[in-house]
């Protein structure tokens, strides 16, 4: 492993995801500002969803045949373009252009970035490596809430997003600069490896444990949509909280997010298992949203935020590496987009159903019908995956 790259590749991403992040708490609520209902922001969140389904797969194919650094950086400039768009929106139907728009860079940076950083790991310490890199995503869920909050005393909704325009460009100015001057050779391969895509499909399926994993990705990413969806306008409608007090749960959530992902990556490296950290993973979200369903009082809604981030930290940490591990090496940029793109279909029913459902269900009762989901993600870890460690 390269320290160097790899330390580079993860500030490249962290100020990628700063880019959506110091905005994610307050994107419903400047939709509902601009005068979109509770149902039409679920319906264009939810389009949106579908734009990066149907973009993803597509895209990872295409960074394996047109390079990861090529198609990150394309990544990079779209959401710069994309944040100005979004910044121009004055009427509710042009959420949908612009949000669909701003869902094409993620599609493009999230699946090359990660096999990249896998690649830059020897399996030993590729759980290690994986959660050092998707700290960055932890990270900037901590951090952009906090600035979000901050931002928000004194500046409207629309101009926080002239806040998030540094971000891709310095992003972008790192990447030339350290991860493009050569090719980044795979400890298992080079770049200039041919895929096979149809072999790689049957690889990938054949996999017991990858069927499994990628259930529970859907499962798993329906409940989390709904609270996506739902959660700022409760707060501000329901519980009254202002604006800075809701990104400060949201940066809560990605602090525990982000101080989980390295340890627990190291520890189920060490123990040899992934399965029992990610149904522990499971018992916390149940544990959160239960919590969050009930409560008013701000001080616990902190606490199961802070359950939530470990949560949701554990699964992404362990879940990745435990995906990439059952897989060849010339498989997991088509195998993780297949991935990212599952959880763009969870994302895009927990939203349809947040949308179609929030003129008669209650926000918090909305979050008590997503722990059946967690329960089923706990089965489907408990009753049908194995160990397998390559």
């Amino acid at each position: 492993m390269n320290p160097r790259e790899l330390l580079s590749l993860t500030a490249v991403t962290f100020l990628f995801v700063m880019g959506y992040q110091i905005f994610d708490p307050i994107l419903t609520l400047y939709m509902r500002e601009v005068g979109a209902t509770e149902f039409e922001v679920g319906m264009m969140l939810a389009a949106s969803i579908l734009v990066g389904i149907m973009s993803r797969i597509p895209f990872g194919i295409a960074s394996e045949k047109f390079g990861k650094q090529n198609t990150i950086l394309i990544a990079l400039v779209t959401l710069f373009v994309s944040t100005v768009f979004l910044y121009s929106v004055s009427e509710p139907f042009w959420f949908y252009p612009a949000l669909a728009l701003q869902a094409l860079p993620m599609s493009l940076f999230w699946a090359s970035a990660a096999a990249l950083a896998s690649d830059m790991a020897p399996p030993e310490k590729r759980g290690e490596a994986v959660g050092r890199y998707f700290t960055a995503f932890g990270l900037a869920m901590f951090l952009g809430p906090l600035l979000c909050s901050f931002f928000t005393v004194f500046l409207s909704y629309r101009n926080v997003l002239l806040m998030l325009l540094p971000f891709p460009v310095v992003s972008t100015a790192i990447f030339l600069k350290k991860l493009t001057k050569r090719n980044i050779e795979s400890q298992e391969r080079t770049e200039e490896a041919e895929t096979n895509v149809l072999n790689s499909f049957k690889r990938i399926y054949k996999s017991r444990n990858v069927r499994a994993l990628y259930l529970t990705q859907i499962l798993n990413s329906i409940p989390l949509s709904i609270f996506a969806t739902l959660f700022s306008i409760y707060c501000q409608e329901k519980l009254f909280f202002t604006a800075s007090l809701i990104s400060l749960l949201f940066g809560v959530r990605g602090g525990a997010n982000a101080l989980i992902r390295t340890p627990v990556g190291k520890i189920s490296d060490k123990i040899g298992n992934r399965k029992n950290p990610l149904i522990l993973s499971g018992l916390l979200h149940i544990i959160a949203f239960l919590a969050i369903s009930l409560t008013s009082n701000y001080l616990l809604l902190v606490l199961a935020m802070i359950i939530f981030g470990l949560g949701w930290g554990t699964r992404v940490a362990v879940g990745n590496a435990f995906l990439i591990e059952n897989l060849e090496s010339e498989d997991r940029g088509l195998a993780l987009s297949i991935s990212i793109t599952l959880l763009g279909v969870g994302r895009f029913l927990g939203s349809t159903f947040a949308g179609f459902t929030s003129p008669f269900l209650p926000a918090n009762d909305a979050f008590k019908l997503s722990i059946p989901l967690f329960l089923s993600v706990i089965l489907v870890l408990a009753l049908v995956i194995k160990e397998r460690r390559h």
